[in-house]
This record gives C-alpha cells, structure tokens and sequence, in this order.
C-alpha cells in the first residue's frame, strides 16, 4: 500500500490550532479493507462513502463512531512534474480521461 502524506502548514490560516502535525492518506479500494484498517487502529478515519460496507450498513449507522453528512463537491489533483510529460499522447489522454468514482 503507497501511503501519502501531507504536512501542516505554517501559512495555513489556523495551524495555531491544527493538532496533526502529519496525515496519511492510504488509496484504499476495497470496502472490507478499509474497515479491517480502522477497526484494526491502521487508519483512523474512513472518509470514502464508497468504502463502506454496504452489507453491513445497518450494524454501523448503530454504531457511535459512524457518521454522516451531506456533501456536495469536486475533485481536483494537481499534477508536477520536472519535465513536460504532458504533451506526449498517452498522458494527455490519461489526463483528460473523465473517470467516475467507480473507475478510480
């Protein structure tokens, strides 16, 4: 599994009173998966609805560490790179792709 991480900030507007110092971010695909690494204390939180067991929805909204919230947004990544690997056809159509939450 290919962890990546994320740093806090100094100019971010309230690091004064951001507690995590680092966070992972685990690619995690599988439903059981990523239950067996919360429950197992490897990830901490599950943020994915998608990487919820539907099969076992109705024991975890009984739960009081499940919970949920209306979300409405968009994904963006942004993409570096030392050289110009975009102009080559395989990435540009890797790139302009659309893919939905299902294919990633």
């Amino acid at each position: 599994m290919t962890r990546s991480g994320c740093r806090k900030s100094t100019r971010y507007w309230d690091a004064a009173n951001t507690q995590s110092e680092i966070i992972d971010v685990l690619p995690i695909g599988s439903p059981n998966a990523a239950l067996n690494l919360y429950e197992t204390g490897v990830a901490d939180i599950v943020w994915d609805k998608d990487l919820v067991p539907m099969e076992l929805l109705d024991v975890l909204t009984k739960r009081p560490d499940f919970h949920t919230f209306d979300y409405l947004g968009t994904y963006f990544t942004g993409l570096t790179s030392p050289e110009n690997h975009s102009t080559t056809p395989a990435c540009a159509k890797r790139l302009l792709w659309p893919r939905t939450r299902s294919e990633s």
